[in-house]
């Protein structure tokens, strides 16, 4: 969201093509979970990767208002995400304000629903290791290539209060999988938090990342990628 071409994938394949070719497919969607991604790669009919990145955890880690907390809030805010910051904004002055004022009363109201009336995520750490363990034992299974199981890239807490601890929780899920599967030598879990790091390497929502950032994760893939494939001097 927001990067366009620049998305970590498009990078990480450019990266990858300059010593040979590579056909990137990139199955990314917004706030897709990971049983629906395990789902696309099982009616798969032939899977034949050198590398597969595997980037979950955060859709379901966000903490979210309670439903019943909701009841009174415009239809259009009771819509999954739609109380959350805008990441970025109109270029024309007059739409920019609206979509600013909107912006600063939705997340806040967001917050105090959080605060006062609690909240809940998606899915749980343990259900969401067990799937990713499948998906990952699936892949390794059919295919010769190897996987990297990104962490999440960061968020702002005063935009999601909560949001950083559920977080870091689906990523150590994602360091358990990897450590899991360790002793196959093709899976490892890549830290990306620090990636982030900073202002410019995020939208103004302070969750997506911007093209800087894109760029940050992408280089942190490629290095994962040639100690795997290259031995830790690469």
């Amino acid at each position: 969201m927001g990067a366009l071409s620049d998305s970590y994938a498009t990078v990480l394949a450019d990266y990858l093509s300059q010593s040979e070719p590579w056909n990137l497919v990139n199955l990314a969607a917004s706030a897709r979970m990971l049983q629906e991604s395990r789902l696309i790669v099982s009616q798969c009919p032939d899977v034949d990767a050198q590398l597969v990145v595997i980037h979950h955890g955060i859709t379901e880690a966000i903490i979210r208002p309670v439903e019943r907390s909701l009841r009174y809030l415009p239809a259009r805010w009771r819509r999954m995400g739609w109380m959350d910051p805008r990441p970025y904004y109109s270029r024309a002055v007059h739409r920019r304000i609206a979509q600013k004022l909107e912006s600063a009363i939705r997340w806040r109201v967001k917050v105090a629903l959080i605060r006062s009336a609690g909240g809940y995520r998606l899915q749980t750490p343990d259900v969401y290791q067990t799937c990713l363990a499948a998906l990952v034992e699936d892949l390794l299974t059919r295919t010769d290539g190897h996987i990297l199981l990104p962490s999440h890239c960061g968020i702002d807490e005063r935009f999601f209060p909560q949001s950083l601890s559920s977080l870091d929780e689906f990523s150590d899920a994602n360091k358990s999988v990897a450590q899991q599967f360790s002793g196959t030598g093709r899976v490892r879990f890549v830290d990306v938090r620090t990636a982030c790091a900073g202002s410019s390497a995020m939208l103004a929502d302070g969750f997506h990342p911007s093209a800087s950032g894109h760029q940050a994760i992408a280089i942190r893939l490629f290095h994962a990628y040639s100690a795997l494939t290259q031995g830790p001097a690469a």
